[in-house]
């Protein structure tokens, strides 16, 4: 677990500009029929959700999602979302809060439809779902204008993700 805020630079900025798993592309209806084949294939457990629209999106699927990570907007615009939280943290736009890392391990080991609200920004915190996740789950998000992305975890995207990690800057 990691004790201080982490900061995100122009240069890791860029790199997570790219998807981590495999970009969905498509209507609604054949993202859903691809992520449906992912499933069946992998059987993935856990299930962690980043993002308000994907979170609702597999909500409303039916997907036995493990974590919902949100923050009450899509695109920086407020929507309606998911009502009573099991967890509530601040995380500033641009970082991984120190507190993050341990609502991510409490909500995941407390079962399954956990729901985690954030105050600031959820997008990062697709890297420490991505750490804390055994191997065997998945971690599926929004990659804005071009689909969901979903994360199959595997040790070496926890290796790739750990590296990202620690080259983030230290702030207080």
């Amino acid at each position: 677990m990691v004790s201080s805020n982490l900061k995100l630079s122009d240069t890791h900025r860029h790199l997570l500009k790219h998807p981590l798993g495999i970009l969905l592309r498509g209507s609604t209806s054949e993202v859903w029929r691809k992520l449906n084949l992912l499933f069946k294939l992998c059987n993935p457990s856990p299930i962690i959700s980043v993002g308000d629209y994907t979170s609702l999106f597999l909500h409303e699927q039916g997907v036995p999602v493990n974590l919902y990570i949100v923050n009450g907007k899509v695109m920086r615009k407020k929507v309606k979302t998911f009502k009573n939280f099991h967890f509530h943290i601040s995380n500033p736009p641009g970082t991984i809060s120190a507190a993050s890392w341990s609502a991510i391990r409490a909500a995941l080991k407390s079962g399954r439809g956990c729901i985690l609200k954030v105050d600031g920004e959820e997008d990062l915190l697709t890297l420490p779902a991505i750490l804390l996740s055994p191997v065997g789950g998945c971690v599926i998000y929004g990659q804005p204008k071009e689909g969901k992305v979903y994360v199959p975890i595997f040790p070496r995207t926890k290796a790739y993700v750990a590296r990202i990690v620690a080259s983030l800057k230290r702030v207080k």
